[in-house]
């Protein structure tokens, strides 16, 4: 049963290539552009002469030891520039936190001292009432 469903799958693909490929052979052949006027060619450039090949330098051990020393010294410099600017954000976000903290803490003791009052002058208030009576 497998090797009919096999086949039968193979036969199937078959077919479907060779529709493509029929499919290909009767399309119309597609209509020729029309003809464009002549026009002049470009004057020529003039030939340069063909550059010569750059001589490889070898470098010496010295050089070498050089280079690479600068380019460590250039790994390091751009470091310490990405730590400072980690740090200066670092900074910057605590130095947010605290203004945060420090405008809610004044709110809240506002808010406190908004309260302490509304208390007072109800004693007051209470206090007047007693006195009247």
């Amino acid at each position: 049963m497998k090797k009919v469903l096999v086949l039968a799958s193979v036969g199937a693909f078959l077919l479907s290539l060779s529709g493509v490929s029929l499919a290909q052979e009767k399309a119309p052949a597609p209509a020729a552009p029309p003809a464009a006027p002549k026009m002049e060619a470009p004057a020529a450039p003039k030939a340069e002469a063909p550059a010569a090949p750059k001589e490889e330098v070898k470098k010496t051990k010295k050089q070498k030891a050089k280079e690479a020393k600068e380019a460590k010294a250039a790994k390091a410099a751009k470091k310490q520039k990405a730590d400072e600017a980690t740090a200066a954000q670092k900074k910057k976000a605590d130095e947010a936190q605290k203004a945060k903290k420090l405008k809610s803490d004044e709110a809240a003791a506002a808010k406190k001292q908004k309260a302490d009052e509304a208390q007072k002058a109800k004693k007051l208030k209470a206090e007047e009432d007693k006195k009247d009576k």
